[in-house]
């Protein structure tokens, strides 16, 4: 069992919150940043644990 697995749903709702506004953060600033490539790589593993806990 992995860790995604043993949260409660009030966890659950808080990570989702949580990655969400960090994949927020990330766009707002993603104009200014020269490593594209690694942003958009840690938004996609961002996207695919919301994915999981959905």
């Amino acid at each position: 069992m992995n860790n995604l697995e043993k949260l409660n749903e009030q966890e659950k709702e808080l990570l989702k919150t949580l990655l969400k506004d960090k994949i927020l953060d990330i766009h707002k600033g993603l104009e200014f940043r020269t490593d594209l490539k690694e942003v958009m790589n840690n938004i996609n593993q961002y996207k695919e644990i919301l994915k999981k806990i959905s």
